[in-house]
């Protein structure tokens, strides 16, 4: 349950009383403001560019957004997951098929039919490309394909996921036994290279990934969180000595919900969304259920 997120240039958290605290450049201004949805509490947040979701307690989507197409669940199906990514956006619902929309040129929000009769359990969305980690313990991959962030790694058979998540180019699965597996590509120094989870992450028990555009971060079951890829500004610098209970990337920045309930955020702060933000905010139960292998 994402209860934090981190879009190309705004930040978002959900409160305790369902409200939802947003900052940085959402909508394309710049602001700082708590916002509440009439008679309904918020349960999770996902941010994109110029544009958030909010998924509530009675299963439906709530939408800031300015010239985007929004969703259109069929049968108004309640929802049990949502993500987005600079330009799309998914939605798992209850019955656990998929859908999506927002910008498809690169076929991102077009969920393969293959799918239709799969039991999908959680869902990580991408700059243009987009994941699904289905019940049965595999992970399929649609949309642009460029730097390989489609190619699913064999290494990943024949293991318990907990977790996916996708970031521009590149895409990470976190094992039950705590590693890390990623593949497809970042950008440093314009230029790309393949992306792989660092040797440093060996032998850590991680409890939750993010992927940012060209970063990513683990979450560790000390409370630390580590940090890869593009650096240009700090925004995969580790942060230590603290007690984190959920990690979220964006474009070029990272939040840290603390287990105060304080968000603290670092890295680009051009629209103020890497300011630290006081709670108290809600703090997460276990993630989305995981997928094992039979």
């Amino acid at each position: 349950m994402s209860v934090i997120a981190a879009g190309d240039f705004h930040s978002l958290a959900v409160f305790k009383d369902g409200n939802v605290m947003v900052w940085g450049a959402d909508t394309g201004r710049i602001n700082t403001t708590l916002r509440s949805i009439k008679d309904k509490r918020a349960t999770q947040v996902a941010a994109g560019q110029y544009y958030s979701l909010v998924l509530l307690d009675d299963g439906s989507i709530h939408e800031w957004t300015v010239g985007r197409p929004v969703a259109n669940i069929p049968n108004n199906q309640k929802v049990i997951q949502i993500c987005c990514s600079p330009a799309h956006s998914l939605a798992l619902l209850e019955d656990q098929t998929v859908c999506g929309w927002g910008l498809a040129d690169w076929g991102a929000t077009n969920v393969p039919e293959s799918l239709q009769d799969q039991q999908v359990v959680q869902l990580a969305a991408g700059m243009r490309h987009s994941l699904a980690l289905l019940e049965n313990g595999s992970v399929v991959g649609w949309g642009d394909n460029e730097y390989g962030q489609l190619n699913i790694p064999e290494s990943l058979q024949d293991h318990q996921i907990n977790q996916i998540t996708a970031g521009g180019c590149h895409s990470l699965a976190l094992l039950a036994n705590g590693t890390v597996i990623e593949w497809g590509a970042i950008c440093e120094n314009n230029e790309f290279r393949q992306s792989n989870a660092p040797d440093s992450l060996k032998g850590k028990q991680i409890i939750q990934v993010a992927a940012g555009h060209s970063h990513a971060l683990a979450l560790l079951e000390n409370g630390e969180v580590l940090g890869w890829g593009n650096n240009e500004y700090r925004q995969s610098e580790d942060q230590l000595d603290l007690q984190v209970i959920q990690i979220a990337a964006g474009g070029n920045h990272s939040l840290a919900l603390l287990d105060n309930g304080e968000v603290l955020g670092w890295g680009d702060n051009c629209y103020g969304q890497s300011e630290k933000q006081r709670g108290p905010y809600v703090i997460p139960s276990p993630m989305i259920k995981s997928a094992s292998k039979n």
